[in-house]
């Protein structure tokens, strides 16, 4: 566009006449002038043009940063063997007290009929107990007869188990292991969900998958600590106290396994915690 030079008013700049007031444009003003503006205008288009190009690339840079790299797993592990160890530890010392004296209890009422199976099936509930709250009921729980009405449960379930497992582990050792890793947590399902002990099973197979090596590394070590302690109280009973009689021996020995089950049962604990995150 220009302007005409009579009246002023804009016209298109090819025009060789003003078709307002008739004026006859001389041959450089027919001449179509460069326009400042629509340069200016072009100019801050490609400039903004230029500016989107560069937040686009930005932002699929940082879109990039951002996103999981392809092929790379970036979900943050559920359980980890010193993360397990190290939460057990903790749990272990500040439920000592408690966890000893409910495993003291189950195994020094081991020969009692009906009383150890409640008592076993309550002890081998706290672990769900502590994922859930971290802190250990008073250890005379053991005793309270809601563990008696779980039983027919607890023991169908060990039948399901073994009735599998059993078989492999006699022909393949190595699947049968597996398999037992996968059921590694099927007790507290059945007790926390109060569902049936096949869907425990079930349940269970999918909780553990990407992690039974995680235990099987946690079980080893676990395995590795009990051998030393275990060495470690054969020598202070047999050197120390001069092999004393038998029964002080078994005394001591359910002693020992209470400890050690402290220990058991709160690496334990850490370990359901940590599968049951979503």
């Amino acid at each position: 566009m220009k302007k005409c030079p009579s009246c002023g008013q804009e016209v298109k700049a090819a025009a060789k006449k003003c078709k307002y007031c008739g004026h006859w444009f001389t041959e450089e003003q027919s001449q179509p002038e460069n326009d400042t503006s629509n340069e200016k205008t072009e100019q801050k288009s490609t400039e903004n043009d230029g500016q989107k190009m560069w937040n686009s690339d930005e932002g699929n840079k940082s879109h990039e940063q951002s996103a999981p790299s392809a092929g790379k797993y970036t979900t943050d592990s559920k359980i980890t063997v010193d993360g397990v160890l190290k939460e057990g530890i903790s749990i272990a010392i500040s439920n000592f007290g408690n966890i000893f004296l409910a495993a003291f209890l189950t195994f020094l009422v081991f020969f009692i009929p009906y009383i150890n199976a409640g008592a076993f099936v309550g002890l081998k509930n706290l672990p769900l107990m502590l994922s859930q709250d971290s802190k250990a009921p008073a250890g005379t729980y053991v005793f309270d007869g809601k563990f008696r009405k779980y039983m027919g449960e607890y023991f169908n379930l060990m039948g399901l188990k073994m009735m599998t497992i059993a078989p492999t582990i006699l022909f393949a050792f190595i699947p049968g292991y597996i398999i037992n890793l996968g059921w590694s947590q099927a007790l507290y399902i059945m007790f926390e969900k109060e569902i049936n002990p096949s869907e425990a099973l079930v349940q269970s197979t999918k909780m553990t998958y990407g992690y039974k090596i995680t235990i099987f590394l946690i079980q080893i070590i676990m395995g590795v600590i009990g051998i030393v302690l275990y060495w470690l109280y054969s020598w202070f009973v047999d050197v120390a106290l001069g092999r004393p009689v038998l029964f002080v021996k078994f005394i001591f020995m359910v002693l020992f396994i209470a400890i050690f089950s402290v220990f058991v049962i709160s690496c334990n604990a850490a370990i359901y915690k940590g599968l049951k995150k979503e």
